[in-house]
């Protein structure tokens, strides 16, 4: 059982890019006891160095996946864990989004130049990926669910950061400045439109809805909503324990967010379809 447990974090400590040899077994150690209170000991029971051992905590501090004390030292489990992978996975799927459309756009150059120098007619071909980088001059884009042709179906399960509350929280509903505001509010009556038209089915995990009821963001994105008197179709929200991150489904087509390092909202990418499975299946 453990050796299937060590393959289960060594497969997700390569997924982040990361070879660190033991790391899979101290941290397997955090996840079972939530503290390290002798590192020596620790590191002779599973063969390491008391010097790799250091190192490997100094990795997962890091990585935000414990803290470290000092005199005496200590080492205690970061909670809650899935929560902080889910964060860890994130910012690598950015990382990688960014390395893909860097090497995207120069196999394109490459095509193209090829084509100009020998003088070849080029032929469109269908894109197989899309990444909207979001902006709030295009505000409606940015919550684009909500221009659905039928239905959208939104999973919540992580809270992140974006333009629009950080502006609201910044000027508050009646300072935000007359450019940026006739944006937003060309954006909100493009989507008022159409929500009379589509079918919303919602899902949030407890905690994000703790986390949302108590913030000031809600309460003031909230009045600034109530300004435009929102009339929907037909809306289902439900509420669940489960761990999922955030995306969504708008008719047929999948779109999951993308965060930078901080976990601010920047844009979003497709993904497989298949993830969305489970959180849907609510009558």
């Amino acid at each position: 059982m453990v050796e299937r447990e060590y393959l289960a974090l060594n497969s997700l400590f390569d997924s982040i890019g990361l070879i660190e040899k033991g790391i899979e077994k101290v941290y397997h150690y955090l996840l079972q006891h939530q503290k390290i209170d002798n590192l020596k000991e620790v590191s002779t029971q599973f063969n390491l160095t008391l010097k790799r051992g250091y190192k490997i905590c100094a990795v997962l501090n890091d990585l935000g996946l414990v803290q470290i004390y000092d005199r005496p030292m200590k080492i205690h489990l970061s909670t809650p864990p899935v929560a902080i992978w889910q964060r860890i996975i994130n910012e690598r799927i950015v990382e990688l989004t960014q390395l893909f459309q860097e090497k995207k756009e120069n196999a394109e150059n490459a095509l193209k130049e090829f084509i100009k120098i020998y003088d070849f007619v080029e032929q469109l071909t269908q894109e197989f990926v899309e990444f909207i980088n979001y902006d709030l001059t295009n505000f409606d884009e940015t919550y684009h669910s909500f221009l659905a042709e039928k239905e959208c179906k939104i999973a919540l399960g992580i809270r992140y950061k974006n333009d629009f509350s950080s502006i609201i929280k910044k000027y508050g509903i009646s300072n935000i400045p007359e450019d940026l505001n006739k944006s937003l509010r060309a954006g909100m009556i493009k989507i008022k439109e159409n929500l009379i038209n589509i079918n919303i089915q919602v899902i949030f995990s407890t905690e994000l809805i703790k986390e949302l009821l108590s913030s000031e963001e809600f309460n003031l994105i909230s009045k600034y909503i109530d300004l435009f008197d929102l009339e929907f179709k037909n809306i289902d929200v439900h509420v669940t324990d489960e761990v999922f991150s955030n995306f969504s489904l708008t008719d047929n087509e999948l779109i999951q967010p993308s965060f930078d390092p901080t976990n601010k909202l920047f844009g979003s990418l497709s993904l497989e379809m298949q993830i969305f499975t489970k959180f849907f299946t609510i009558n």
